[in-house]
């Protein structure tokens, strides 16, 4: 398969070359400085236009003539220079093209807003041009923005791909805790949102390393800059109990100064969690121990996650950003979050490897979490010297408890699942003055996770996991023509503890050297890099030493300003932590019990993929498909049985091979009547993996795929919609395929300072034993730009229950979740 993907994707690029011709130079003044944004056209004797590109920020252009297209001439203009006509016999592949000043006498013009702008590699979105009259925060608005999309969660995607930075006025505030600006500022406070593609945070490795990842940055209107401003906004009505929905917000965009601190309280199953979680983890940073144990967790349906959460959640955060006077960043943030959740569920699973033994469970917990987290960051960021130091803190006092009804036995559930760590990051990067750079970095963690959890037969297991984690580094980097080469070297080790009756111990160390180059030149951006290192491993008395070379490709090619093309392969070699080896049965929950082999483990692998991205900011297009490859090797396999009420999985001397395959695409448009936008996005993928049935080895094939649409559209000044509709396929060896759909329809009537909002929900699937459901909510609310009064009601055909039949890899479940009922709820805002 490996050896299929390479051919095919040598094929690819040959068959470019030998569909188009491509000319190459570099755009600048006079004085050498780079034109950015320059036209670049080339043309028949007749003037058409046969081809076309635009100079990037270092000024480099790639135009490409298509096949059967015959051109005479390249002509470069710009705004402000006199035009170059080069004929294109006499035009030299890669040559610089130098252009003169020229005063401009401009012509009376109408103008017509537009929407979208393109100016290199930053995109500019005009709010005003997507903002419809119910949008209240910017999140709202950038959901409706071609190319980019707003998860359940909060995260933000471009072109399918999540941001790796939220500036607000070019300044990293929140890090990734960017939800808390997102989805409370106002959008009537922003001016536009830019996105920043292929964005490098560091300035000193901009043209060194690069970046498939966007950044997005938000520009404020004036008035909303260097005052302070704020928010509050109170709710309160009745369903089961008494209802509230409160949030506090001050905040301050200067210069040299930024803020947002926030306290909310909210009862109403709207989930606010997510504000202070960290949505992008592209920083250099020091893994954490992932957790054994954790809170009672039920499970969420497949609709609005406010309808099935019965919460009682309060957060406070405070965020601090200073400049001094060299530009450098000092950032605090602290974040407080406590929620006691309930759930009430019943549920049948079917375990496949396991004979198909059936549980029943009827469960109801309650779930406690008391979260609280630190941050200190000092940065240095500039074009010669990149210097910064982060330290992180966290601590919990989560804990649940819960009765069952296990196969009709009466069972209490506890659990407390804590978890304490603190992190340091430091990185130094210095440019020396021949172009050359060098880079020391430290990467720092230790874990403590004191667990207790209680077991069938009223025993208690008391386990404990502990991790130390370092890894330290530097590299020296240096040109090598027109590539970029880095040397790196470093060590990194792991130590992990995990205590139940008795105490286990695995440890790594890790020398390394990671060699990579990198090449970018016209339309080309190529990077090779792998790691080849001495692996140690001791586990008890066992020792272990393990050559590796992990290598790892990426290609990306601009085929026209519009679209380009990109492909990557990398090798894994992957050990095994303690978790997965240990031969001490341990109990993730109150009925899952697992054993490791006792001996050291690894998984290898290869995977590639490719995708293809385009862009057209004059017609509002955005798009992307994509597909991938994955093959795991030497993969555990586990012998799966239910003793008594427990399902037991232990380590056998089996290992199989997993295959994984996917293809995506998203497809964004936006039209100015009526403020159109409209997406869709979808995804299939099939595996293969194997189970242990009776004790022989079983072939197994899973397909998964989903579809959505949505849309949104402002017809009237006094009407808008939004519309979102979501189709989900699956389909196990052992089970019939699964599909259902989702379906979300809201009408906004907007008659003057009035806003009537109807909300529709509707769940259906092709399983009979599964009920359809339909909820429906109804607001009225009077708005200024200030104030905001109004009434709500949720649920008003109080829909209680919600059927779910779905599968995984190796289990049928059935579950009937609990609604929240109908309820009312009165609402005050004040934009101060």
């Amino acid at each position: 398969m490996k050896r299929l993907l390479l051919i095919l994707f040598k094929l690819m690029f040959v068959s470019l070359f030998i569909k188009a011709q491509t000319y190459a130079g570099r755009v600048t003044d006079k004085g050498g400085q780079p034109l950015v944004s320059a036209s670049v056209v080339a043309k028949t004797n007749g003037g058409s236009v046969v081809a076309f590109a635009r100079a990037g920020q270092d000024g480099r252009f790639s135009l490409i003539i298509p096949q059967g297209k015959e051109a005479k001439s390249i002509e470069v203009m710009m705004m402000g220079f006199g035009k170059v006509v080069i004929p294109l016999k006499d035009y030299k592949n890669g040559q610089t093209i130098k252009m003169q000043e020229q005063a401009v006498a401009l012509k009376e013009v109408k103008v017509t807003p537009q929407r979208i702008r393109a100016e290199g590699d930053t995109l500019t979105y005009s709010v005003a041009g997507f903002k419809q009259k119910q949008d209240r925060s910017i999140a709202d608005v950038i959901a409706k923005m071609p190319g980019l999309e707003v998860q359940p969660n909060g995260s933000i995607k471009y072109q399918g791909k999540t941001i790796n930075k939220f500036y607000i006025e070019g300044m990293d505030l929140l890090g990734g805790k960017y939800a808390m600006a997102s989805e409370n500022l106002s959008a009537d406070k922003v001016k536009s949102v830019q996105v920043y593609e292929n964005h490098q945070p560091v300035k000193a490795l901009k043209n060194v390393q690069f970046s498939e990842q966007a950044a997005l940055n938000l520009v404020l209107k004036d008035d909303a800059k260097n005052v302070w401003q704020g928010v509050v906004d109170m709710a309160t009505g009745y369903g089961d109990d008494w209802l509230r929905d409160a949030r506090w917000l001050e905040m301050v965009f200067g210069r040299k100064k930024q803020s947002i601190s926030m306290v909310k309280a909210n009862n109403t199953g709207k989930d606010i969690e997510h504000e202070v979680t960290d949505l992008s983890r592209f920083e250099k940073s020091a893994p954490t121990e992932s957790a054994i144990l954790s809170n009672i967790s039920l499970g969420a349906p497949s609709l609005e996650a406010r309808r099935s959460k019965f919460n009682d959640t309060y957060i406070a955060a405070t965020n601090w950003l200073f400049k001094n006077k060299k530009d450098d960043d000092l950032k605090l943030q602290l974040t407080g979050l406590y929620d006691r959740s309930r759930q009430q569920q019943g549920r049948q699973t079917i375990y496949l490897d396991a004979d198909s033994a059936l549980i029943t469970e009827e469960q109801s917990a309650h779930s406690t979490r008391s979260e609280w987290q630190a941050e200190l960051l000092y940065k240095a960021n500039r074009d010669n010297h990149y210097l910064s130091n982060t330290l992180k803190g966290y601590i919990d006092f989560n804990k649940s408890e819960g009765l069952s009804m296990l196969n009709g036995m009466p069972t209490p559930q506890r659990v407390e699942p804590r978890k304490r760590y603190i992190v340091d990051n430091l990185e130094l990067i210095n440019k020396l003055k021949n172009g050359k750079s060098y880079s020391i970095a430290s990467l720092f963690s230790y874990s403590y996770l004191p667990g207790k959890l209680l077991l069938l037969g009223d025993t208690t297991q008391h386990l404990t996991q502990q991790m130390l984690y370092w890894n330290v580094y530097a590299y020296y980097q240096h040109s090598i023509k027109q590539v970029k080469a880095t040397w790196k070297a470093g060590f990194e080790t792991k130590n992990q503890w995990l205590t139940l009756s008795s105490r286990d111990r695995y440890s790594e160390y890790q020398p390394y050297v990671e060699p990579s180059f990198s090449y970018r030149e016209g339309s080309w951006s190529i990077n090779l890099n792998g790691r080849v290192s001495w692996l140690l491993r001791q586990y008890q008395e066992q020792r272990s030493q393990t050559p590796l070379i992990v290598p790892h490709l990426f290609v990306r090619y601009s085929i026209t300003s519009k679209l380009d093309i990109s492909g990557n392969y990398s090798y894994r070699w992957t050990p095994s932590d303690i978790a997965t080896i240990t031969r001490m049965p341990y109990y993730t929950n109150y009925l899952y019990c697992q054993q490791g082999s006792g001996e050291f483990e690894h998984t290898t692998g290869h995977s590639a993929g490719i995708g293809l991205n385009y862009r057209n900011v004059m017609t509002g297009m955005f798009g992307a498909i994509s597909s991938s490859y994955n093959n795991t090797r030497d993969a555990i396999i586990y012998q799966s049985r239910l003793v008594g009420n427990v399902y037991t999985r232990q380590a056998t001397d089996y290992r199989q091979n997993n295959e994984y395959y996917s293809v995506s695409g998203n497809l964004g448009k936006s039209i100015f009547w009526a403020k159109l936008s409209v997406s869709m996005s979808g995804s299939y993928s099939w595996s293969s993996y194997d189970l242990l049935i009776s004790n022989v080895l079983s072939r197994q094939h899973a397909r998964n795929g989903r579809a959505t649409l949505r849309f949104s559209m402002k017809p009237t000044r006094w009407l808008s919609i939004e519309e979102e509709s979501a189709y989900r396929y699956s389909r196990q060896s052992m089970t019939r395929s699964l599909q259902s759909f989702n379906h979300q329809l809201k009408v906004f009537l907007l008659p003057g300072n009035w806003q009537i909002e109807w909300a529709n929900e509707l769940y259906h699937s092709n399983d009979n034993s599964v009920s359809t459901n339909y909820l429906s909510d109804l607001s009225i609310s009077y708005r200024t730009k200030t104030f905001e009064a109004g009434v709500q009601c949720s649920n008003i055909l109080n829909t209680r229950n919600y059927h779910r039949h779905y599968t995984t890899s190796y289990t049928d479940i059935v579950v009937n979740n609990q609604l929240r009922p109908r309820d009312f709820l009165a609402r005050v805002f004040f934009n101060l």
